[in-house]
């Protein structure tokens, strides 16, 4: 009875430290997975290349193809109930009202890479199209990929195109029947809108789709994504080296770094606290609001698309037929983090006469990157001198002071050599981080003889 017992409990506490980890599930296919969609906890669907469209009845134990059409490429799959499902590729939309069992083509010719319905009647469809765009120095017509929104309110039988054109990794989410955004990089019209690259935009509607407004814009850096879990409350992804918090209804954008680089494909939160980003082949994980980044998975393949259900599970998909599956169980408050960086790591200062106060300093930023105060000091080496922006006086200290979360502040440097010799130390920045308590800015400097000439440097 006691060995039979020790079992159980052994097997029970296996299982709940699996079922924190991502495990890999058996997808039956080697195909690259492009988008995934799940009705409830057990039945969901998953489209990619090759005309691959997987089925699961089970939670992802058992996955089984039930559709190939002509080796199409499909990039978003929606189901609205067990029995209607849309699903967008290179050969436009197509439909099926029998689970699967035969789908006809719907509408459009060209590639559908976005499918979002809201009700079973009301949905929305992202359709790839060239843009034709004058150069702004007048130059030369010139076509640039995006597409536009359609939308549809009779169920998918007939759509009407927006006004607007969308350039960049477009998305489009409602958070409610009347409030929805997409996402994009922005066009300004004939004359500058071939110059996309560096600006993007979400626009907001509160009308359920009738009128679209333009938040502040942010600059563009790539590949986007977004994901809002509320009216108000989203988290915006751009390139590889920020998540950017957007407060929705203020048009507030509040950056914060995810370490490493590279491009990632999506991101999703449960909550306010706690989120995860696909970058490669890794899935990163926030527990912090977007303040810091720990790796969650890592494997061979490429990944593209999350999925969570009910903030209990998480799916992910990728290349070569990976499908992940992850139980969830979503922090209720952020995790308190004590962490600092700052803006450049070595300052060079080049030559100046012994006895001369150089009239130029340079800066550096220090910068709380946590979720809690620090306590900051700075110390300068000899023949550098250090003090807070804004304030009068430098010395070789910077007395202790308060740092808030996600606050900077800058530090002015100035270099007096008393010898002819080269100076080469580090600025000392110290506070009660946990990541890096001491940060080292190097400086350097070369003290040269007093000479008439120098008064001129």
């Amino acid at each position: 009875m006691n060995k039979t017992l020790t079992i159980l409990i052994l097997t029970f506490l296996s299982l709940n430290v699996y079922s924190q980890q991502w495990s890999q599930l058996a997808s039956g296919t080697s195909e690259n997975l492009n988008s995934i969609h799940f009705i409830n906890d057990t039945l969901g669907f998953v489209a990619g290349n090759g005309g691959t469209i997987l089925k699961t009845t089970d939670g992802g134990i058992v996955w089984n193809d039930i559709y190939t059409l002509n080796n199409d490429s499909f990039y978003s799959i929606h189901a609205i109930d067990k029995d209607t499902i849309y699903i967008g590729g290179n050969s436009g939309l197509h439909k099926t009202i029998d689970g699967g069992l035969n789908w006809f083509h719907l509408n459009f010719t060209s590639q559908v890479q976005e499918i979002n319905f809201i009700t079973p009647q009301k949905g929305y469809v992202f359709v790839a199209s060239n843009h034709l765009c004058i150069t702004s120095g007048g130059g030369f017509s010139v076509y640039i990929p995006g597409g536009k929104y359609y939308e549809t309110n009779d169920y998918g039988a007939s759509w009407t195109q927006f006004s607007f054109h969308m350039v960049g990794n477009a998305g489009i989410q409602f958070t409610s029947n009347s409030i929805g955004y997409i996402l994009g990089a922005r066009l300004d019209g004939p004359g500058s809108d071939c110059a996309y690259g560096g600006r993007g935009e979400i626009r907001r509607t509160t009308d359920g789709g009738l009128n679209w407004t333009t938040t502040t814009p942010f600059t563009y850096e790539g590949p986007l994504d977004f994901h809002f879990i509320n009216d108000t409350l989203g988290f915006l992804g751009r390139g590889g080296s920020t998540i950017t918090y957007d407060g929705g209804a203020t048009n507030a954008f509040i950056n914060s770094a995810f370490a490493g680089s590279g491009s990632f494909s999506d991101v999703k939160f449960t909550n306010e606290h706690e989120g995860y980003i696909t970058r490669g082949v890794e899935i990163l994980k926030t527990t912090s609001g977007a303040v810091a980044w720990t790796s969650d998975y890592s494997g061979l393949n490429s990944l593209s698309e999350l999925y969570v259900i009910d903030t209990t599970i998480a799916y992910c998909i990728g290349d070569s037929g990976v499908i992940l599956k992850k139980m969830l169980n979503p922090v209720t408050s952020p995790d308190t983090i004590y962490s600092i960086a700052v803006d450049t790591i070595s300052m060079n200062f080049g030559g100046l006469a012994v006895g001369l106060i150089d009239t130029i300093s340079y800066s550096f930023r220090v910068y709380n990157t946590g979720t809690e105060d620090l306590q900051v000091t700075l110390a300068a080496p000899i023949g550098f001198e250090i003090k807070l922006n804004g304030t009068p006086t430098f010395s070789q200290t910077i007395a202790t002071f308060s740092l808030g979360a996600q606050l900077n502040k800058w530090i002015d440097v100035r270099f007096l050599p008393t010898a002819n010799q080269v100076y080469s130390d580090s600025i000392q920045v110290i506070s009660n981080a946990v990541n890096s308590p001491i940060i080292n800015v190097h400086v350097i400097g070369e003290g040269k003889p007093f000479s008439v000439d120098s008064l001129s440097i």
